[in-house]
């Protein structure tokens, strides 16, 4: 799926660890990474539970993935690296549809 572009419709938003990106999917064993771009940005502000429509670009995660996003164990590192990828699209991109 590297390098696929992907789009979701109504798609979760799990938690959101840190202003460059968050989680989406239906449940935390269920779930992708999104990292917004251009990265040291002001945060988006997406919070648990909205519902958003965005379309992006599925990119291989580089070694220390978690670590250089800020996710640590508490909130997905283990899995983030395990998952070898994750979803990257412009911050302003992403379009809050609605709330869980």
């Amino acid at each position: 799926m590297v390098g696929k572009p992907v789009s979701g419709t109504a798609v979760a938003v799990q938690s959101v660890p840190g202003p460059e990106g968050f989680w989406i999917g239906e449940s935390a064993g269920q779930r992708m990474w999104v990292k917004l771009l251009p990265a040291g940005e002001s945060p988006a502000g997406f919070r648990a539970g909205q519902l958003l429509d965005l379309d992006g670009v599925v990119v291989a995660n580089g070694d220390d993935f978690a670590a250089q996003e800020g996710v640590n164990a508490a909130n997905g590192a283990v899995q983030l690296d395990a998952q070898k990828a994750h979803i990257e699209l412009p911050r302003d991109q992403p379009r809050v549809v609605g709330n869980r």
